[in-house]
């Protein structure tokens, strides 16, 4: 996976094998690793970080922290939010 770069709008762009999205749901990730899962799905379903912490319940600065990867642990519970909320169109 390789970070390319963030538009004038906002969207993440990532550069990734199909064996790398493919893995990318099969491994418990790093925090800036999961992270980047946030920020990449949000980019492909075009929300807001408001929107996607409402989607997972928790809060907008929650939600940053995780995505720049300042969360040292995450529970399991909101891991679990995350990924209901990355699930939905």
């Amino acid at each position: 996976m390789r970070y390319i770069g963030i538009t004038t709008n906002g969207t993440v762009l990532i550069e990734m094998s199909v064996d790398e999205w493919n893995r990318v749901g099969q491994t418990l990730p790093t925090v800036e690793l999961l992270g980047e899962q946030v920020r990449a799905h949000r980019a492909i379903w075009r929300i807001t970080q408001t929107e996607m912490a409402e989607r997972a319940g928790i809060s907008r600065n929650y939600l940053s922290l995780i995505e720049s990867g300042k969360i040292a642990n995450i529970s399991l519970g909101i891991l679990s939010s995350l990924q209901d909320a990355m699930a939905l169109p």
